[in-house]
């Protein structure tokens, strides 16, 4: 009412107004719309706090490259340390969080909808290394990537409790490593399209890149340094299409989606200003995904599932499987798309994450049926 007043509308007008924006912004009601909000005006703070600060390199991209749907969201965590999540789907919908790598936009890209009919909650914490603008002299430290567990840790106990965790891609090994750093937090692993950098695949030119990199990767630094190179590359689109067309085995639906034939438009844009921002983080992940996976998996304290295409030349789920080492895990492929599934063919992955993400898994029975099928 005080409201209303304040702006001369009637007391009907402005819970008309409070609906509409609770609606655009996925919030329950009055209450949580004033948290969000709250949650924001404290960042806002903390930059005016701070003499000549500008936008965070996370807002300027998220601004830039995704939907307005997906919130960019700041939380305290006590003892003057922050974390950014980019979130999607409605408020009070089931959550799932996800363990990124540096194609993560790909999730984000086609979520809304599907997350908002499917009621899901998605929340990607921002790790360190990743959107952060650091100069290349941050290449010569290291990513505390203890940290980022326990922070992500931190704020999911802060808001209730266990919850199924997402390994998308290059995250997947970061996300084992949260399961087993910090069970109490998880109640479900499922690994979105991994990619392990796997040297058992099938030889091809990205598996001889990848065997190469890993006889690099004894040498201090040296995984740094190639990612400080490629950053250095990938200011020219051509190659950026060129890298990645390698990378994805040529798959069409992988190709339509990096020319925006199909997702939500060409990704080159913000490919190239995510990496560029992004290369401590890469770098630190290209190290951990080229250990032992296969041990992690097999020590995992949680239920471990694993999505994916058929088709994927970078997952190779096939071949994983027919060597056993899937054994422990709940695999279920899908027949459509690639290595970019989740874009390609979005409303396909998201119905099948949903699936597996209602209590007891409930994508068993389709994993049983597709292994039949191959």
């Amino acid at each position: 009412r005080e409201a209303a007043d304040i702006d001369h509308v009637s007391v009907e007008t402005k819970r008309a107004q409070i609906k509409s924006l609770c609606a655009k912004l996925g919030c329950a009601g009055q209450t949580d719309l004033v948290r969000l909000a709250m949650s924001q005006l404290v960042h806002l703070l903390l930059l005016s706090a701070t003499s000549g600060a500008g936008p965070h390199t996370a807002e300027i991209f998220a601004r830039n490259h995704l939907p307005a749907e997906v919130r960019l969201t700041v939380h305290m965590l006590g003892q003057g340390r922050m974390l950014r999540t980019f979130e999607c789907g409605p408020h009070g919908g089931r959550p799932a969080f996800v363990g990124h790598g540096m194609l993560f936009p790909m999730l984000l890209l086609n979520a809304a909808e599907h997350c908002q009919r499917l009621n899901l909650r998605i929340v990607v914490p921002l790790r360190s290394g990743y959107l952060d603008g650091q100069s290349p002299s941050a290449l010569l430290h290291e990513t505390d990537r203890e940290r980022d567990l326990d922070d992500v840790a931190q704020f999911i106990r802060q808001h209730g409790g266990p919850v199924p965790i997402i390994g998308h891609s290059i995250g997947a090994n970061w996300t084992l490593e949260f399961a087993h750093r910090h069970p109490g937090c998880v109640a479900q692993v499922i690994l979105l399209s991994p990619n392990f950098l796997d040297v058992s695949i099938p030889q091809s030119p990205f598996a001889g890149f990848v065997n190469s990199l890993r006889a690099m990767a004894s040498r201090p630094g040296m995984l740094r340094s190639i990612a400080w190179q490629f950053r250095q590359q990938f200011l020219d689109r051509r190659i950026i299409r060129q890298v990645l067309k390698r990378s994805c085995g040529e798959n069409r639906d992988d190709m339509a989606v990096l020319d925006g034939l199909l997702g939500a438009g060409p990704i080159y844009g913000w490919f190239e200003e995510g990496y560029r921002s992004s290369i401590v983080g890469i770098a630190d992940d290209m190290d951990a995904s080229s250990r032992d996976w296969r041990r992690q998996v097999r020590n995992c304290p949680r239920p471990v599932s694993m999505l994916a295409s058929i088709f994927d030349p970078v997952a190779k789920v096939s071949a994983w499987h027919a060597a056993g080492d899937l054994e422990n895990v709940n695999l279920v492929t899908l027949p459509v798309g690639g290595h970019f599934g989740i874009a390609s063919h979005s409303a396909q992955f998201w119905e099948q994450l949903a699936t597996m993400l209602e209590p007891g898994d409930g994508g068993s029975s389709m994993a049983q049926q597709t292994l039949q099928q191959q």
